[in-house]
């Protein structure tokens, strides 16, 4: 086998199977002279600190690992243990002594450790010129505890940060393309992408709106966020005022993820983000709120760019009976000529135990009276989760005119359309509902038969 064979699999088994090359230079004496020989094999530095001491010996092996990587971009990756952690200061500063040795060539750097610990690095960042991804997740023990030191970091195109204030971080935005945080406030979301002019992938997890923020009088224009994804942690009194709709203007937006428990979604601040915007969004899904039928009808009007619609709530939610008939008013009434969502690829539902089977029709309709051609729908997925004492009476079937329409259109479209029973006898998954109205139909033609 060629050489250069022999190192691409010796580093496939090192970046993507968590290996080591001092296990494979314990294979034999020709691997281990590869594997000693092979400078890119030493390039991700990946540290498990123990419990409770950094010895001598893991310090040393450490320094020896750096220095087989010689002159090359490095990826480390610092992992300390999640509870329980007794490692001293002392022990810390020379860990990062010999870490900080090669600075200047991080191409990554990954923190995993007591928040207390990061001033130990902190020295260093701005003298790292090659680092492009910065990843810092303090210990769930420090989530909740103040910080009283600035993080000076250089300037990484990637940050991804779990339970690290952003007050507390002094990093230069500015060439950040893709940023990933966990536990923040909508004040602190407002303020990375005012520094951010460049984030074009953005995704919060674990927001809490409790803080207070007042939005600008003039909206701030991002010029280049493409992926928008923010996650609540939990239903706060004031989300719905939309906060973060009314402090920014997104005109490159794509694809929006908005998702939040039993709370309603601020249809009226995005609809105004939305016109002030004019972006081409492509992608909308809106997670576990409640919103309006008219609400989502008006947004969907404003971006007829749409190819995915996806809406789900975990309480009880109402059918959309004037969203559905909007989808086809470009047929009904003379007042409307420009078909809704006329680019709609994919709709996917799961909003309470109802759903009026005879509308997805209306997805499926011609976008104008003079020819045939339709929305290029690939899928629609629509859940229904219903409590079920009479399975025999209670299942909603789709009536049989709707059920023959589906079926002819199968080919082109994919129909996932399934139903939730929580019957002792059949559990509590989700059954394929057109196969359970095929089997229905069959044996109600069978009895009349009889």
């Amino acid at each position: 086998m060629p050489l250069e064979l022999v190192v691409d699999i010796f580093e496939i088994y090192i970046r993507e199977y968590c290996g080591s090359p001092l296990a494979l230079g314990a294979i034999c004496r020709t691997w281990r002279h590869i594997a000693w020989s092979t400078s890119r094999l030493w390039t991700l530095v990946t540290i498990w600190l123990p419990r409770r001491t950094i010895t001598e010996s893991m310090i040393q092996v450490i320094a020896e690992w750096l220095t087989r990587s010689h002159q090359l971009p490095l990826d480390v990756r610092i992992h300390g243990s999640r509870t329980d952690v007794h490692v001293g200061p002392a022990q810390y500063l020379r860990l990062a002594a010999v870490i900080n040795q090669s600075c200047n060539r991080w191409r990554s750097f990954s923190l995993d450790l007591p928040i207390s610990t990061l001033r130990h690095f902190n020295d260093v960042w701005n003298f790292s010129p090659t680092l492009t991804e910065l990843q810092l997740f303090a210990n769930a023990a420090d989530w909740l505890k103040p910080v009283e030191i600035k993080f000076q970091v250089g300037m990484p195109q990637t940050v991804c940060l779990t339970g690290i204030p952003v007050r507390h971080l002094d990093l230069r935005w500015d060439n950040v393309t893709t940023v990933h945080v966990n536990y923040l406030t909508v004040g602190e979301i407002i303020q990375i992408l005012e520094l951010g002019p460049l984030i074009q992938q953005a995704s919060f997890d674990w927001v809490d709106d409790r803080e207070v923020y007042y939005p600008p009088i003039v909206p701030t224009i991002h010029p280049s966020l493409r992926d928008l994804k923010i996650d609540f942690n939990e239903a706060w009194d004031d989300i719905g005022d939309g906060q973060l709709f009314d402090a920014m203007t997104f005109p490159a937006l794509q694809k929006l993820v908005y998702s939040v428990v039993e709370a309603t979604f601020p249809e009226q601040s995005f609809a105004s983000c939305l016109q002030r915007s004019s972006c081409q969004l492509e992608e909308l899904s809106i997670l576990g709120c409640t919103f309006s039928d008219a609400g989502i009808t008006e947004i969907c009007k404003l971006v007829p760019t749409l190819t995915k619609l996806e809406l789900s709530n975990s309480m009880m939610q109402m059918p959309l009976q004037t969203f559905y008939k909007a989808l086809e008013a470009h047929l009904t009434s003379r007042a409307v000529s420009v078909p809704l969502l006329p680019r709609l690829e994919v709709f996917q539902w799961e909003a309470g135990p109802e759903f009026a089977w005879e509308s997805l029709l209306s997805f499926l309709v011609p976008l104008d009276r003079d020819s045939s051609r339709r929305r290029p729908l690939k899928l629609i997925e629509v859940r229904c989760d219903r409590d079920l004492e009479n399975e025999d009476h209670m299942i909603p079937y789709i009536d049989q005119g709707t059920w023959n329409k589906l079926r002819k259109l199968g080919s082109s479209v994919d129909f996932d359309l399934r139903v939730k029973v929580s019957i002792s006898s059949r559990g509590g998954f989700y059954d394929n509902l057109i196969s359970m109205s095929s089997a229905y139909f069959e044996n109600n033609n069978e009895q009349n038969d009889i």
